[in-house]
């Protein structure tokens, strides 16, 4: 059964007692999610992909370079490239958050970057799960 003091909530106090109800309104949540996807989000995810970017080519000129490589080599190397190729869709994502969520790319592009997307996840659990039954 609903509390009568909490049902008469009015103008930001109960009307049975001291206590002030909670005063956060709607507008508050759409300002505070619309300042952290136009900003916070893409800034993180921005760095994000940077230093994924990097990581990843660093891990697969490593692994390429290296003469004697080991079966866990190669599923290292598939990895990197798996999330080098989700990171390189990133920066559609992040463009996506800055511009208030509106796709400009057009339907082909949507569709490429959910494949890719969808793809890598699959890809990356499968080659995570292949190297941790190898070892």
């Amino acid at each position: 059964m609903m509390n009568d003091s909490a049902a008469s909530c009015v103008s930001g106090e109960l009307s049975n007692s001291s206590l002030p109800c909670a005063n956060l309104s709607v507008s508050d949540y759409n300002a505070a999610d619309a300042a952290s996807f136009t900003h916070v989000f893409p800034a993180v995810y921005g760095l994000l992909c940077l230093v994924g970017v990097l990581a990843n080519a660093l891990v697969i000129y490593a692994v390429a370079t290296c003469k004697k490589k080991m079966v866990s080599d190669v599923y290292v190397l598939n990895l990197a490239v798996a999330d080098l190729l989700f990171l390189l869709v990133m920066p559609f994502n992040i463009h996506q958050l800055v511009w208030e969520r509106q796709w400009v790319f057009g339907a082909f592009m949507c569709k490429a970057v959910v494949v890719v997307d969808v793809s890598n996840q699959f890809t990356t659990v499968g080659i995570v799960t292949v190297l941790c039954i190898d070892r």
